[in-house]
């Protein structure tokens, strides 16, 4: 078990790394102008970057979250969850905001393909 907490620490920072280079990305996205011809061709390049990192952001919380459940820490409470329905994987702070606005983010570059 000790070596599975070393894997779910290893996860969680690099889905904290991940969740940096969003709001990096998302800020640097914002600061386009929309009407200049060459900064539409960057927006439109980011998207589809910022799309693969949402896709990223959710494997790195599933695969987290797996672990998690499949390995809790000694002294925590295991909560499983009722026969035949999901378990929702529970994040908190700024991984599940980032988590939300990728989401959000990733709903509203849909249009743009």
């Amino acid at each position: 078990d000790r070596d599975a907490h070393v894997v779910i620490d290893f996860l969680s920072e690099e889905l904290d790394a991940l969740s940096r280079r969003y709001h990096r990305m998302v800020a640097e996205y914002h600061a386009l102008d929309p009407a200049d011809s060459g900064d539409q061709q960057r927006r439109r390049r980011m998207a589809r970057e910022l799309k693969d990192l949402v896709d990223l952001l959710d494997v790195k919380g599933e695969q987290i979250s797996v672990l998690a459940d499949l390995h809790p820490k000694p002294g925590s409470p295991r909560n499983p969850a009722p026969t035949g329905s999901p378990r929702t994987p529970k994040k908190d702070g700024c991984i599940e905001r980032a988590y939300r606005s990728a989401k959000a983010l990733q709903q509203a570059l849909g249009d743009l393909y």
